[in-house]
Parts: C-alpha cells; structure tokens; sequence
C-alpha cells in the first residue's frame, strides 16, 4: 500500500501578497499604454482633407465655391510639351448616361439652351463639332456630380463675380463684349439643344474638367487624364467622385438668367441691370445721348430651337474684323490665346 502525504491546505490570505503584486503590474502596463498612445497621436499628421471628404461623402452634397485657379508658370511651348509627357489613363472610361431635362417652364429651357449654347460657342467654337459636343458633356456632367449646382446657368457661371474663381473663362475675361458670329452661334445652339435631349459625347466619358493643352493647372495631378480632343484635355475626378455611380444629381430647375452680350439678342431675359434707382435715373436722364443704336441681329434660343435659330434680320454681317477670343480651361481661368470669328460692329 503506497500512502501520500496530503498537502496543507493554502488559504485566501496566503494568496493574497500576489494578487496585489499582479494587480500592481497590470496597473503600471496600463499607464504605459496610455501614454505611448498619446506619443503616437501627438506625432501623427493630421488626416488630409480629401480623406475625411471621403469618409462623409453626404458634406459634398452642397454645392461649394470654387477655389481661385492657378497654374504653373510656364510658356505655351514648355506647357504642351509637360502635358504631351503626362499619361492617359488605363482605367475603364465608360460614357455618361444621357442628361434627363426635365425643365419645369419654358423659361427654364430657353435659360439652359442660352447659357449652354453661350459656353460651347465661347469655349470651343473653334474644336470642331466634337470638341463643341465634349464641352456641353463636361458641363451637364457636372449638373449631375454632387459638388456642383443643379442647373445649367448655375455650372456655367459659377465664381464669375470672383476674380480668380471662374469656372469657364468666358463668362469673366470679357469675352462677352464680343457679339458672336451668327453662323457659329446657330451652330453652338444646335450642339446645346442636342445635348439637353440626351446626345452623349462618349470620348469624355464622366470628364468634369478640361483645359487647353497650352496650359498646366495645378490641379492635374489631382484627377484622372481621360482623352484629349482637338486643344482640350479631359479629365474626371479621381475617386467616389469620378465613377459613374456619382453622377445621380437631379436637375433643380429655376435656371439664372443668362448674361447679357453686349450687342447681341438671344430672346431671353439676361442679368442686365435696369435703370430704376434715382441716382441712376437722374444721370440717365442728364447724360448725353447715345449715338443711334446700330441694326443688330436676333437669334431666339427657346424650346422650339431649330426653327427660331434659323431666323435673322436682313442687317449686313461682316467677319472681316477676327478678335483674340480665350479658350478656356476647366472652365478655369485664362490660357493661350486662340481666334475665334466675331461680327465687327
């Protein structure tokens, strides 16, 4: 028979001098936690800011002010050369669905067409038809995108009364002093109206931006170099904001009127300011008067586009006098100049 010592038994209190040296180490392990992570937190960069946009994508749903456009300062030459050496794209390029005009009243439409026609004449009059039809994609792509207002008007003159901040040129760099060509101005309209009825210039894709290859922005290494089309480079967003899923923006309706051109009629109600406080009363009323308004021609640009487009006065045109007219970039701010034809007055 084998007997076994029993082992004496051990109370709580013999266990007790321990428990309390455990509980004092994991108290000091926990200090030493704490503060190596407010080490890390202290030396850590704050996350950029196009990161936290991404993380709370609903803050991008307002539109917001453009910032001043700038570029780097370089010759026209040294500019197309940089540009020629920067990459398109591999990824996949998929079209943009066509644009649902959905115009509350014929005010609207006119308002849209106008605005619309204004910008592809000014901005690309002299691209071609195609480069025309990429320019009004780029423009009812960004009625789409959440960062940008929700009509035409509203894209297109958006940071004009900003000195740096226009998003294409035209409307701030005095190119509306200039009355158009007829021809090119019929021309422009029938690339606008086509547009807003659903044609998709599929080249550009879901482009938001654009620029002459005479220019480098600062701003190009920040989006996705999609195509390029006679002297515009085309351009998405890179990221959420790029991919076709974004481009879900309603049409808000109740366009901005127009701006006026200076000598020029579309037919629609422009922001010109009319003479209707005193003092302005008073110096009308005592300035000398005007010399005697020459003829000038009308162009309707309203629901029934193609049959008021063709309408004009029996007034002599004559293209004779060719003015420097910007071509823009982005929408952005001032490039190489370019010509376009203009009726001289």
């Amino acid at each position: 028979m084998v007997y076994v010592r029993s082992l004496p038994r051990v109370g709580l209190r013999d266990w007790r001098p321990l428990l309390a040296g455990a509980g004092a180490l994991i108290a000091f392990a926990a200090v030493l936690v704490v503060f190596y992570d407010l080490g890390v937190n202290a030396a850590r960069p704050a996350a950029p800011v196009a990161v936290q946009a991404r993380r709370a994508p609903a803050a991008l749903a307002a539109p917001v002010q453009p910032p001043a456009q700038t570029f780097e300062k370089l010759t026209p030459a040294a500019a197309q050369l940089l540009n020629e050496a920067t990459p398109f794209s591999k990824l996949a390029n998929p079209a943009a669905k066509p644009f649902a005009f959905h115009a509350a009243t014929p005010l609207d439409r006119g308002r849209a067409l106008t605005c619309l026609t204004m910008a592809v004449y000014y901005e690309a009059a002299n691209q071609g038809p195609d480069g025309e039809a990429a320019v009004a994609q780029v423009i009812l792509n960004r009625v789409r995108n959440p960062i940008f207002p929700k009509t035409v008007c509203g894209v297109v003159l958006q940071g004009s009364q900003l000195p740096t901040g226009c998003q294409f040129t035209f409307t701030c760099d005095g190119s509306l002093a200039r009355r158009p060509d007829e021809a090119g101005w019929t021309a422009a309209a029938q690339v606008a109206g086509r547009a807003l009825d659903g044609y998709v210039s599929t080249p550009v894709g879901n482009a938001t931006h654009y620029h002459t290859m005479w220019v480098v922005p600062t701003w190009r290494l920040t989006v996705v170099k999609l195509v390029q089309i006679g002297a515009h480079i085309f351009y998405r967003w890179n990221g959420p904001m790029g991919v076709p899923g974004a481009f879900t923006g309603a049409y808000a309706g109740n366009e901005p009127a127009p701006p006026a051109i200076q000598g020029f009629s579309t037919g629609i109600p422009t922001t010109a300011p009319a003479v209707t406080e005193p003092t302005q009363v008073a110096m009308a009323t005592t300035a000398p008067p005007a010399p005697e308004a020459k003829p000038e021609r009308v162009v309707v640009v309203a629901a029934a586009a193609p049959a008021a487009l063709q309408a004009a006065s029996a007034a002599p045109l004559s293209l004779a006098k060719i003015e420097p007219v910007r071509s823009s970039n982005f929408g952005q701010a001032p490039s190489a100049t370019q010509h376009l034809p203009v009726v001289a007055n």
